[in-house]
């Protein structure tokens, strides 16, 4: 008897000990619980991204399978060939006219909306020796120049059937203009220039920077890269964020804003 009361009396003492070790579990599991949740939020988000970086290298090899006949090759290269020879012709005309315009921004004592567009002009040089050299460009090499249309979209009631890597292009165009329409925002309001607007900026009259004579013609890419350099400038002007954003030193187009410009629709 003696024994089964001390043996009572000891499991009775194990027994309050873990109930005072048992109130403080349920913040550990909490805590937990919160970890794991967040852990699983950010493995969805790489998932997702994963899933998407994906489905984009999918549609680039599906499309280079779907390769056109060298009869349509020939007659792309032969448009690129005319390209080229058109963009280098207006080339010595638009340095002419930057150089004009550069001396009359030095009489406005617009300094730098005359340091931007030095900037442009010699961006505009370096890309127009690529250009020349249309002669030595491997065709057979680039994808765009065999792979058969797979989106389109529209253009002056047009409406143009390219590639995935024509469809880049087209967006790049526009996240060019925007990142120069920053720049030239940005320099007039440290002018502290109102007047003219973007309209007023060389980089949105030339609205050639990064246009190489491929892909697109080059009245489709002045297209697109005015619409984006309006905005860029916007931006740029009033110090904000409203069109576009800033990743990795880069400035481009929200997706959403991107869509409103191009309607690139998939015809797969």
């Amino acid at each position: 008897m003696r024994f089964q009361a001390v043996h009572r009396v000891a499991l009775s003492v194990v027994v309050s000990a873990m109930a005072l070790v048992v109130p403080g579990l349920p913040a550990h599991a909490d805590d937990a619980k919160e970890q794991h949740g967040h852990q699983n939020k950010e493995g969805k988000k790489e998932k997702k991204a994963e899933q998407q970086q994906a489905k984009h290298e999918h549609q680039k090899a599906k499309q280079e399978h779907r390769r056109l006949s060298q009869e349509s090759q020939k007659l792309l290269v032969e448009q690129q060939r005319v390209r080229s020879e058109r963009y280098s012709r207006q080339f010595v005309q638009e340095v002419r006219v930057a150089q004009q315009r550069a001396t009359l921004l030095q009489t406005q004592q617009r300094s730098a909306q005359y340091r931007y567009q030095q900037r442009y002009v010699d961006g505009r040089r370096q890309q127009q020796r690529e250009v020349d050299n249309w002669q030595s460009y491997d065709y057979d090499g680039d994808p765009y120049f065999y792979s058969a249309p797979t989106y389109r979209y529209s253009y002056a009631g047009r409406s143009y059937d390219t590639n995935q890597y024509g469809a880049d292009y087209v967006r790049l165009a526009v996240n060019n203009g925007y990142e120069e329409g920053l720049y030239a925002g940005q320099a007039d309001r440290e002018d502290r220039w109102a007047r003219g607007g973007y309209r007023d900026s060389y980089g949105y009259q030339d609205a050639n920077y990064g246009y190489n004579g491929r892909y697109i013609d080059q009245p489709q890419y002045n297209h697109y890269f005015r619409e984006g350099f309006q905005r860029g400038y916007e931006d740029g002007f009033n110090s904000r964020s409203q069109y576009g954003q800033t990743s990795g030193g880069n400035h481009q187009l929200l997706a959403t804003v991107m869509t409103r410009i191009v309607n690139i629709r998939s015809i797969q």
